[in-house]
């Protein structure tokens, strides 16, 4: 039902995009880029459920090795949809059910251990009640990856972790992207009554935003703080995002990744030229080139090759930064747009 919604309401704009392109971009984001992301992410979290359900503790080896990929896959999916930073995700917080990062002072690991350590059985109040760093992503990652578990923890409540967080997961996701299909008719149409959308320019505003976070997250913090800087270049890995699974770098790709669909089915560069910036829009197509080409040089494990590739993952955070520039500025002014954005607090 939902499908068809689309592509009726993609019809029914069509007709009008010449008139109204702010309308037809709000529609063709919502649509081709933030309901896709959250199907997919609900997709994933349903699959590495699904494995969680089947953990064996007489034989935990094997679960772990078979729910590795799940997880990579849910984790890719987070990604991409965490680049829609307005509504549900950051209304109702559920981004840090999702994700406890950064985690410097290892508190996934130091929170888990007692529940793994237990004698008695882990029950769902227990779970509940813990702390936000044990219902995501960053918990399963530690069960699932690091190389003390299998030999640390009780494989009984190894499994009744895995499957009370996987289900938690799952979970998250459903509830969000319910939420965004309640709150996509006011984004897709802002009126005045609306609690949140009462312009266009707010709702495009949004959407500006939320890639804003996006780049600086990746550049600064996901590469600036594990490479340092260049007048103290202090490489550390455990700063990486999601360092145990090895995953940082397919992270940070995600994030490209859904920065350039922004651009291409989430017709940014395609309502630029109808506005009739069309120099703008070649200014940020170079840009992203630039960024894409510099991503293109880097190769996983980061963990294990961050020294050397410290030089390289500087031209991808460079080229990020260079392209938030140009759309903090640049084009925030061009499309008098009320961005808030705050690059010192990523707010």
């Amino acid at each position: 039902m939902r499908f068809l919604v689309i592509a009726i309401s993609a019809v029914l704009l069509h007709g009008c995009q010449k008139t109204d392109p702010s309308q037809i971009f709000l529609q063709t984001y919502a649509t081709q880029v933030a309901t896709p992301y959250y199907w997919q992410l609900v997709s994933a979290a349903d699959q590495l459920h699904s494995t969680t359900e089947q953990c064996d503790s007489n034989n935990p080896t094997d679960f772990i090795t078979a729910s590795q990929s799940q997880w990579q896959n849910t984790m890719s999916a987070w990604q991409k949809a965490k680049t829609v930073r307005f509504g549900p995700v950051v209304d109702e917080r559920i981004d840090w059910e999702f994700q406890f990062w950064p985690d410097k002072k290892n508190l996934v690991a130091k929170k888990m251990q007692p529940f793994l350590k237990q004698a008695e059985p882990i029950t769902d109040e227990q779970m509940s009640k813990s702390s936000v760093v044990l219902h995501g992503l960053s918990a399963m990652e530690y069960l699932l990856f690091d190389p003390s578990i299998v030999d640390s923890a009780n494989p009984e409540r190894l499994c009744e972790s895995v499957q009370w967080i996987g289900q938690a997961i799952a979970k998250n996701a459903k509830t969000l992207d319910s939420a965004w299909a309640l709150l996509q008719p006011d984004f897709t149409a802002p009126s005045e009554t609306s609690d949140q959308f009462t312009s266009i320019e707010i709702a495009v505003a949004k959407v500006l935003d939320s890639y804003l976070v996006t780049l600086e997250e990746f550049a600064n913090r996901k590469i600036g703080d594990a490479i340092g800087t260049e007048q103290a270049p202090r490489a550390n890995p455990y700063f990486l995002e999601s360092w145990r699974s090895q995953h940082s770098w397919q992270n940070i790709a995600a994030n490209i990744s859904a920065v350039n669909e922004l651009f291409t089915q989430g017709g940014f560069s395609q309502y630029l030229t109808e506005l009739g910036f069309t120099e703008l829009e070649q200014q940020l197509q170079s840009a992203l080139d630039v960024m894409n080409t510099a991503a293109d040089a880097i190769t996983p494990p980061l963990f294990s090759t961050l020294e050397q590739q410290t030089e390289a993952l500087r031209q991808v955070q460079q080229s990020a930064n260079d392209l938030r520039y140009i759309l903090q500025n640049d084009i925030t002014e061009v499309l008098n747009l009320p961005v808030g954005f705050n690059d010192q607090d990523g707010d």
